[in-house]
C-alpha cells in the first residue's frame, strides 16, 4: 500500500475534528489520485459509496495511528515528569495555608509514611489495638507471618512426601510379608 503524505494547518479543532480534517484531507487526495477508479457508467453515486467506505477505514486508520502517537509521547514523557514531582520541593501547609513544617519532597513523605507504618505496634492479627497484650512493630509481624505461612507450605509439602515414601515401603512390606506367608501356609517355599 503506498504511503500518503498529507500536510495540514492544524488550528485550534474540537474533539474528532482534527481526524475528520487528516481523512478528509487525504481522501480528497486519494480521490484526486485515483479518480478514475471511482467513477463508473453511474457517476458519483458509485464514487460516493467507495468514498464512504474509504472514509471509515481511513477514519479507523487514523484513530490508530493516532492513539500510537498518543501512547509513545506519553510512555517518553510521563516517567520523567513522574520523577520531577516526586523530586521537586514543596512547602506543607496546614488547611488554613499556613506553613507547616520544613520544604520536603514527595519521594521523601512516602518514605517517612512508610517508615512509620512499619514501625507502629500492631497485635497477633496485624491489627492496630491499644488494648492488646503483645504489641509488635509491623514489619516484625509482617516477616513472623510470612516466615510461618512458608515453614507451614513447605513442611505440608514434606509430610505429604514422607506419607507417600511411607505408603510406597508399607505396601511393599506388607506384600511381601502376605506373600512369604502364604507360601509357609501352602508348603511352597
Amino acid at each position: 500500500m503506498p504511503k500518503i503524505t498529507v500536510t495540514i494547518d492544524v488550528p485550534e479543532f474540537a474533539d474528532g475534528e482534527l481526524r475528520d480534517a487528516i481523512v478528509e484531507k487525504a481522501l480528497d487526495h486519494v480521490f484526486e489520485v485515483q479518480r478514475q477508479d471511482f467513477y463508473d457508467d453511474e457517476g458519483d453515486l458509485h464514487r460516493q459509496e467507495r468514498r464512504s467506505v474509504i472514509l471509515t477505514k481511513l477514519r479507523t486508520m487514523v484513530d490508530e495511528e493516532a492513539r500510537k502517537a498518543i501512547v509513545t509521547a506519553t510512555e517518553e514523557r510521563v516517567p520523567a515528569l513522574v520523577d520531577e514531582v516526586m523530586a521537586g520541593e514543596f512547602q506543607p501547609m496546614t488547611k488554613w495555608g499556613e506553613r507547616k513544617g520544613e520544604p520536603t519532597t514527595i519521594r521523601r513523605m512516602v518514605g517517612e509514611h512508610a517508615t512509620a507504618w512499619l514501625a507502629e505496634n500492631v497485635n497477633n492479627y496485624g491489627k492496630t489495638d491499644r488494648y492488646a497484650d503483645k504489641k509488635t512493630p509491623r514489619l516484625h509481624y509482617l516477616i513472623q507471618k510470612e516466615v510461618a505461612e512458608t515453614f507451614q507450605r513447605d513442611l505440608k509439602d514434606i509430610a505429604s512426601k514422607a506419607a507417600a515414601e511411607v505408603k510406597a515401603g508399607l505396601a511393599d512390606k506388607v506384600s511381601a510379608e502376605v506373600s512369604l506367608t502364604v507360601r509357609r501356609l501352602l508348603g511352597i517355599g
